[in-house]
């Protein structure tokens, strides 16, 4: 349980007043209540509150009230592209899910027959060259061997030996190396 101080009691004095708070949480407001002069005004001005509140009878409404309510929706003229909208909206609802369900049947199949070409193609042959004139690329020749030579660095580099376990390198630990392009 939390020590009461006046925020928190402050917070809790309306659920102390309707009961709502546990046995141990209703004792603890109490105890302070009874020290705090602060939290025992607030205690009185939400007691008296409710108490006022709770002697108001409730307002009953005109008899006409329904009957005039629905007068002034009746005068209401909805926009033309409002009753337009609501027209499709309730059209669609009714009629077209076999249209939609029909139209993702057909985007299926013909994903389906568009990729299977690609699918099967097999580029390392040469069979994609159709695929370029098609599409008005120039045919490339994918056969062709790829090479790779790593660019060639003039800077020598500069190794430290790792069996030093202080971490401290000193220059008789650097090791050079270079690297010329043959």
């Amino acid at each position: 349980m939390k020590k009461m101080n006046c925020r928190r009691v402050s917070h809790l004095i309306s659920a102390y007043i309707d009961g709502e708070l546990t046995g141990a949480e209703m004792l603890e407001v109490r105890k302070h209540i009874g020290v705090c002069r602060e939290c025992a005004e607030d205690y009185e001005s939400v007691r008296r509150t409710k108490f006022m509140l709770s002697r108001l009878s409730t307002a009953k409404p005109r008899p006409d009230l329904g009957a005039r309510i629905l007068s002034r929706l009746d005068e209401v003229t909805v926009p033309v592209y409002l009753r337009l909208w609501n027209r499709l909206v309730s059209y669609g609802r009714a009629h077209l899910t076999p249209i939609t369900v029909g139209c993702a049947a057909l985007g299926i199949v013909l994903v389906v027959l568009v990729s299977k070409p690609f699918a099967t193609a097999d580029i390392a042959s040469g069979r994609a060259s159709f695929y370029s004139e098609m599409m008005g690329l120039p045919s490339i020749n994918i056969t062709a061997p790829i090479s790779y030579e790593p660019p060639v660095h003039a800077r020598p580099l500069v190794f430290a030996r790792s069996d030093n376990p202080s971490g401290v390198v000193e220059p008789s630990m650097l090791t050079f190396a270079s690297f010329e392009a043959p």
